[in-house]
């Protein structure tokens, strides 16, 4: 079973190969034990606009009722929302974007075709 970094990994090649503009927001970054003063870094990232439970990945691609869609990837088996993506997944939708949670590359590129047709 693949890991959801892999997943994302193959989903954002295929964009790429499509000419599908896409970003990774790396909101589940994980701080190397050997880095001196992780919270301090924590903190800088969070005075730059880090924010728990944003999505993943932005798709950069209209369709006739939206300019973007917001992802948020879990891996195939066992991945569950946490409360603050629970909230931004709201938020999102209540602000008229579109979003979607994906299990897996698979699942996502069928949710990207879905959106594309729209």
């Amino acid at each position: 079973m693949l890991k959801e970094k892999d997943e994302q990994s193959i989903f954002v090649k295929y964009c790429e190969l499509k000419h599908i503009p896409v970003v990774h927001v790396p909101n589940g970054v994980k701080i190397a034990g050997g880095l001196k003063n992780k919270y301090a870094y924590i903190n800088s990232l969070k005075t730059q606009g880090l924010k728990k439970g944003f999505p993943d990945i932005i798709v950069l691609a209209k369709n006739s009722k939206n300019e973007v869609l917001f992802m948020e990837f879990k891996r195939e088996k066992g991945g569950v929302l946490s409360e603050e993506q629970k909230k931004w997944q709201f938020e999102l939708r209540s602000m008229g974007y579109a979003t979607c949670v994906v299990k897996g590359a698979d699942e996502a590129i069928k949710r990207l075709h879905e959106y594309l047709r729209d």
